[in-house]
């Protein structure tokens, strides 16, 4: 094969080569560029944000005893410690707070809550479906991986939450604010990508 003078030979990549090439390249980078500082700050600064909703019940909790502040301090700490890979592994950290929120919801079944409100859970499950929504390794999987966490967590609460029994309104707001959140993260990965 000859080529002409002033003419590159022209290589046409596979798909497979291109493929290839992607993750060879974004391998090489990762080890190269480490993760910013500044996102492991961040969410860092989310984790304390979301404890600080219910921290002030672990100085007078309603039950008042040790065990109850121990239990609620690892509520809190479920809730809150997860969201530090809420980045890298957003799937996982949903499944990890839907799990905790569905926990939270049983309570009063088995025995006396140790916080009288779980708001930190209800806010580290609104940043984890954002979550969700941006870095979810594909948007069929951030939607699917939403809708799975919402159809479990959001029956419960209704059925056994007595503030949005006794206030429907109450519980479709709630339900608002967490698609929402979701959406607001999905169209920022949209208009990433």
């Amino acid at each position: 094969m000859s080529v002409a003078k002033g003419q590159a030979l022209r290589l046409r990549p596979t798909r497979v080569g291109r493929w290839a090439w992607r993750r060879t390249r974004g391998a090489m980078r990762a080890m190269v560029v480490p993760e910013p500082v500044r996102s492991r700050v961040f969410d860092s600064c989310v984790a304390l944000f979301v404890c600080a909703f219910d921290v002030w019940q672990l100085v007078d909790p309603p039950a008042g005893g040790t065990v109850d502040r121990l239990s609620g301090a690892a509520f809190l700490a479920a809730a809150a410690v997860p969201l530090q890979w809420r980045r890298r592994h957003a799937i996982a950290v949903l499944a990890a707070l839907t799990l905790v929120n569905l926990a939270w919801f049983a309570i009063p079944y088995v025995t006396t809550p140790p916080l009288e409100h779980f708001n930190a859970g209800f806010v580290a499950f609104i940043v984890s479906l954002y979550s969700v929504g941006l870095y979810a390794s594909s948007p069929r999987t951030a939607v699917v991986a939403a809708l799975a966490a919402l159809g479990a967590v959001l029956p419960v609460a209704a059925l056994t939450d007595e503030e949005f029994q006794s206030n429907p309104r109450v519980f479709f707001l709630n339900a608002a604010i967490v698609a929402v959140f979701f959406y607001v993260g999905f169209v920022g990965r949209v208009q990433r990508d």
